[in-house]
Formats: C-alpha cells, sequence, structure tokens
C-alpha cells in the first residue's frame, strides 16, 4: 500500500511539473514542440514524375501540376494520383501560372502556352520578347506576360490585346491593384527609392509612381498592394479617384526590413517576414488598418534560404533548406519538421490538404500529411466573384427608343476586324462597354415588348442583321465577360435563326468556366429544339464538341457526351443521330 501511495505521489509530482512547464512556456512565449524527421517517417503518398521538376508544383482546381526537364507537365490529384501526363512544345522554363483547372505556360523562354485541365494545349503563341516571370492571369481570363523591357496582354483566344514597352522589369513581379490596374516595378530607382507604372487591363499607362524608399517585397490582396520598403515601413497601396495613394504606412517593428509578405487565409491581415535573432520574426497587420496585431519569432527557420512560404488555413507554412513548420498567426508552433538532405530533392510544396510534398532528384513526389483536417473545397470551376473591368450603370428609360444612337454599321465592321487582328488596346474598353450597353437594351427591350409596356416591336427584331453581328461580337473578346448574355439568350431567345446563331458562337468561344452555357445547351437540346431542326441539332453538335474540347474538365465532357447522347434518340432523324455518333467519336478520339 505504501508502495503504490509513493507512485501516485510520483505521477501526480510528473503532472504538476508538466502542466507548470506548459504553463511556464505559454507565458514566454517558448513552444515544446517535438520536430518530426522527414527523413525517417514514412510517406503518406509517393507520385513519380515524367523528370526532375523546373519550378515548384503550381496549386489548381484539382490538386497540383509539376513541370519538369522533359518538356512533359504532369497533373495530380489532391492524394498524389496522377491524372495526365502531357508534353508541351519547347524547352522547359520555371514560368507558370494556375488559371483555375487551367494551366498558363512558358516555353523555349517567349513561347505562351495555354493547356486545359486534361494537358491538351489549346494554342501557342510566340510573344516576340524573352519571358522574365510566371504569366499573371486577370479576372476574365486575360493573362499579362513580362519580359525585361516589355509587357503584354493575351485573351482566351491566344489573340494579344496589347503590348507596351517599359523600363528594366525588377525582380518584383507583376501585382494587380484592387481596381484590376497592374503595378509594374521598375529597376530604375530615384534618390534611391523604386519606381514603377500603373497600367491598365487594356494597355494605358495611366501614372508613373514614385515611392518613399525600395521596395523589398510586395504582394497583392483583394484590399491592394501590400508593400515593404527599405526604409523599414510597411504599407497598403491602392487605388483611391483613379490614383494609386497609400492607404497607411507603418513602421515595421523588425529589426530590418521584411523580405516576405504572406497574406492570412481569410485576407483580413497580412504577416511581413524579416531576418532577426537565430532565426525569422514577422509582424501581423490589420489589412484594413495598418494596426500591429501580433509578432513573434520562428526560431529555425532562415529566410535568405527560404524554399516555400503560404499561408493555411490555420496560419502559415514556412521551409527552408533544412527545416519547415506551420505556425498560427499568433506565432504559436502547431507542427515542425526536419527536411531530408537538400541534396536529395528540389522543391518543397505544401498543399490545402496539408501534405508537405518533396520534388526528388530522383523524379519522385514524397509527401508527408502533417495535419489532419476536414478539407473544404471549391467545386472546380466555382465562381469567384471578381469585380468587372468595367463599371456597366443601370439602363435608364430611354432604351428601346427607336431614337437612340445605335453602333454604326462601320463600328461594327471596325470592332470584328479589330478583335481578329489583335492589338486593340484601350479600344477594348469602349467595345465591351458599348456592346455589354445594347446587349442589356436588348433584353429589356424584349421585356418590354412581351410584357406590353411600349407600342411597335422590338428594335432587334425589326434589324436582325444588327442583332447578329452583336451576338457575333461577344465571342470574339476572349474572356467569360459574356457568359451570361450567352446564357440568357440561349435560354429566351425564340427566333429560331438568332437562337441558331446564338448556339454557334457560344462553341466558337469554347471558354465555360461555371459550365452554365452547357448546361443552357443541354436544356436547348432537350426542350427548345424540334426534332425536326436538323441545322440547329447540327451546330449544337458542333458547339457542344468546341466546350468539351476547350474546357476539358472531366465533368462538363461528361455532360457533352449526355448531350450527344441524348440525340441518338428515336425521335431525331437518322442525319442527326449520325452526327451525333460521329461528333461524339471525335470526342473520344480526343482523350479526355
Amino acid at each position: 500500500m505504501r508502495q503504490t501511495a509513493s507512485i501516485l505521489r510520483m505521477q501526480i509530482l510528473l503532472i504538476m511539473t508538466l502542466l507548470f512547464a506548459v504553463t511556464a512556456s505559454a507565458k514566454t512565449g517558448e513552444h515544446i514542440m517535438p520536430i518530426a524527421d522527414l527523413t525517417r517517417q514514412q510517406p503518406s503518398w509517393v507520385a513519380v514524375g515524367a523528370g526532375t521538376a523546373v519550378a515548384p508544383p503550381v496549386e489548381t482546381d484539382f490538386g497540383f501540376a509539376v513541370f519538369t526537364d522533359g518538356r512533359m507537365i504532369s497533373a495530380f490529384s489532391r492524394t498524389g494520383t496522377r491524372l495526365w501526363q502531357k508534353a508541351v512544345n519547347g524547352k522547359q522554363t520555371p514560368y507558370l501560372t494556375a488559371f483555375g483547372d487551367f494551366l498558363y505556360v512558358i516555353t523555349a523562354g517567349r513561347t505562351l502556352n495555354l493547356v486545359n485541365p486534361s494537358g491538351l494545349t489549346l494554342w501557342s503563341v510566340n510573344v516576340g520578347f524573352v519571358v522574365t516571370e510566371s504569366p499573371l492571369v486577370g479576372r476574365d481570363g486575360r493573362v499579362f506576360v513580362r519580359g525585361k523591357n516589355a509587357l503584354a496582354c493575351y485573351g482566351l483566344s491566344g489573340i494579344r490585346k496589347w503590348s507596351i514597352v517599359t523600363g528594366e522589369a525588377d525582380t518584383i513581379p507583376l501585382l494587380t491593384f484592387d481596381d484590376g490596374s497592374l503595378l509594374a516595378v521598375s529597376r530604375q530607382t530615384k534618390d534611391g527609392a523604386s519606381t514603377g507604372i500603373r497600367v491598365s487591363p487594356f494597355g494605358e499607362v495611366l501614372e508613373t509612381l514614385t515611392f518613399t524608399g525600395r521596395i523589398i517585397a510586395a504582394s497583392a490582396c483583394d484590399a491592394g498592394i501590400l508593400i515593404s520598403q527599405d526604409d523599414k515601413t510597411i504599407a497598403l497601396c491602392n487605388v483611391r479617384d483613379d490614383k494609386a495613394v497609400k492607404a497607411w504606412v507603418i513602421n515595421s517593428a523588425a529589426r530590418g526590413s521584411s523580405a516576405h509578405i504572406c497574406v492570412t487565409h481569410d485576407g483580413t491581415a497580412a504577416a511581413f517576414f524579416s531576418a532577426g535573432g537565430k532565426g525569422t520574426t514577422f509582424s501581423l497587420v490589420s489589412i484594413a488598418t495598418g494596426t500591429l496585431l501580433e509578432q513573434a519569432e520562428l526560431g529555425d527557420i532562415q529566410l535568405k534560404n527560404l524554399s516555400f512560404l503560404r499561408a493555411t488555413t490555420a496560419g502559415f507554412f514556412l521551409a527552408d533548406e533544412k527545416h519547415a513548420l506551420e505556425c498560427k498567426p499568433d506565432g504559436s508552433l502547431i507542427w515542425q519538421a526536419e527536411l531530408p538532405k537538400k541534396s536529395t530533392w528540389d522543391f518543397v510544396f505544401y498543399t490545402t490538404r496539408n501534405d508537405l510534398v518533396l520534388c526528388q532528384k530522383d523524379w519522385s513526389l514524397r509527401a508527408f500529411l502533417m495535419r489532419q483536417t476536414v478539407e473544404r473545397q471549391m467545386p472546380q470551376g466555382a465562381h469567384v466573384d471578381h469585380p468587372s473591368y468595367l463599371t456597366i450603370g443601370t439602363a435608364k428609360s430611354t432604351i428601346g427608343n427607336l431614337n437612340i444612337e445605335r453602333l454604326s454599321a462601320q463600328t461594327l465592321a471596325q470592332m470584328s476586324a479589330g478583335l481578329k487582328r489583335g492589338d486593340y488596346g484601350k479600344s477594348e474598353r469602349t467595345w465591351l462597354s458599348n456592346l455589354k450597353r445594347e446587349m442589356q437594351s436588348y433584353f429589356m427591350d424584349e421585356a418590354s415588348v412581351m410584357r406590353g409596356r411600349r407600342d411597335g416591336g422590338s428594335y432587334f427584331k425589326e434589324h436582325p442583321i444588327y442583332t447578329q453581328s452583336l451576338i457575333q461580337l461577344m465571342a470574339q473578346f476572349g474572356s467569360d465577360c459574356f457568359a451570361d448574355e450567352f446564357v440568357t439568350l440561349l435560354t429566351r431567345e425564340k427566333d429560331p435563326s438568332l437562337l441558331a446563331l446564338t448556339i454557334r458562337e457560344a462553341g466558337r468561344q469554347g471558354y465555360d468556366g461555371e459550365g452554365k452555357i452547357l448546361a443552357a445547351l443541354e436544356s436547348v437540346a432537350e426542350h427548345r429544339l424540334s426534332p425536326r431542326d436538323q441545322n440547329a441539332l447540327k451546330i449544337l453538335c458542333d458547339a457542344t464538341f468546341s466546350i468539351c474540347r476547350f474546357m476539358g474538365r472531366p465533368a462538363l465532357v461528361t455532360k457533352g457526351k449526355a448531350i450527344l447522347t441524348y440525340l441518338f434518340l428515336p425521335q431525331f432523324d437518322t442525319a442527326t443521330r449520325d452526327y451525333a455518333r460521329k461528333t461524339l467519336a471525335r470526342l473520344k478520339d480526343l482523350g479526355l
């Protein structure tokens, strides 16, 4: 009994000692955390690529993609299953960017490629200069590419929208302001301070900027662009009254200038990381107010050897050449790990499901699940609401009046020729605005006639050639900005010729980011077209094929096959059924 009581007292003393240690460490900010040794730990999964990675993996809607030295791109699910492996033309570069589940890839130094979610290269174009950083994707699918002294913009169709000569590019990458305009920081300084230009999405140089110090690091967020300068200040820059301004500026609490910036997962705060003491320090700042929220030290991570940094749902992930960790926004550690020798791997990556992935020199990818959570994902192609590049006002009550000034035949011809030719620059702003306005007018005009709110017929129905020109123009912009108009026309248009034209032009556009155009085509096939309308049904087959080929997304390809299979039913004539079968065979031959 005495021995048992003695053991019990020792156990109680041990528990009290541990509790005291934990309490003390919490008060002092020290974190007692076991270090996972990934050289000894078994990976949660292993995959094999097509060569040695030339850049860190890029996150996509389906998981992630890796570009290797064999001119191959390998796509993997979040759990490491290889989805596809396809070659691209031209020597690989480290420059690629995800656009949802698409990839913009730079090859041969100056070739821009658009690769769809099934690995099919939709188009390749020589941009005319050596690209020096990964492409930057705009709000509507357009993409910006930058060289040493040049900046260009391309649409989803591969046609160049504009190209301008700039000052020599700095190492700070191209960034987007809150209004959608671009910041291109120049290597040239003025009195030791960074300079740059603000460029509109339509290629207009809006203003020349001079900062108060040399920019060390920068990161875009919804509220603007966060910067860290060599004068130890950090700031939020945004656009007000069409001018770039600093919303707030504060002195960094760190010992040195912040070399890296990371916005939190919820977008409300940003961490400014600096080298200091034994490792890394960071300051957590409110993006809205510039208020300092937290300050902490992360001992083992060496910023000069930083390999990867990202926000996570719980805080931040950082890795250098020897160590990796995840911490909360207040700096407390969630886990830390010792990495294998750097001589065995090229890149480290951290996924949304908390896998630490090492791109090994032996072509393998080794993943270690560091934290178990319930993963919440947006569905593929889910809509992310961004403000438009245009501000379209509410249509006035005069819309529908026959005396309103419409677009002339000459203007329509100029728009069509310019969109096909490319390099239309700032004209796109006017063209987009005019076409948006006219489509709004069309829908309101039709609604007014249907409700008996005006005498006479619809202007657009009385001038069918004009209306046809508008529908044809929507597909030529190389963006997703007319997706809603296509869906509205497919759903409501009663004129058979205009409905057939809309089907054709929707297919010609190809891009259907949310899948709603293909869903509308399915409804058209089942409810809006007569089985006897052979010509329109063939156009629908072609449009379905074009959208599925462009999108390459498995769910949309499955829907496309279902649309074509529906046309096999006996109520459709032999010619329609045969055309649908041939179209389905063409779709299967793509291997999507």
